[in-house]
């Protein structure tokens, strides 16, 4: 099956996510990587939602998929903030600001930990 990292799409076309989304309200600080370089204005932004496999923001124009970001937040229920480097997946626009979503390339295993604990929590009180 073909489709974007986290997703599945099924053979009808529709998609069928990999990781369930956790919708949050915070914010999230994130760098573009490019060249192996990373971008000389951090970022703060708002945090749409957090998976296992990724989170989803919000962001400034010209990030588009492939790109590399060092993203930092903190979950809500977190003692710590989180830290990764994270691939765009897809960028497009939604209403009056541009979401992004990002999959986790690199992160800390006991900040993976963390993030699985928080979905499960949260999947487990719905």
């Amino acid at each position: 099956m073909a489709g974007a990292p986290g997703k599945q799409t099924e053979p009808s076309g529709a998609e069928r996510r990999v990781h369930p989304r956790i919708p949050v309200e915070g914010t999230v600080r994130y760098r573009l990587m490019r060249g192996g370089q990373s971008g000389l204005r951090q970022e703060t932004s708002r945090l749409h939602n957090v998976s296992t496999g990724g989170v989803c923001l919000s962001g400034a124009a010209g990030i588009r998929p492939g790109d590399i970001l060092r993203i930092e937040f903190t979950l809500p229920d977190g003692d710590g903030p989180v830290s990764a480097l994270a691939e765009v997946t897809w960028a497009g626009p939604s209403g009056s600001e541009a979401k992004i979503g990002a999959r986790y390339v690199a992160i800390r295993e006991d900040q993976a930990r963390s993030v699985t604990e928080f979905v499960s929590k949260k999947l487990a009180s719905n």
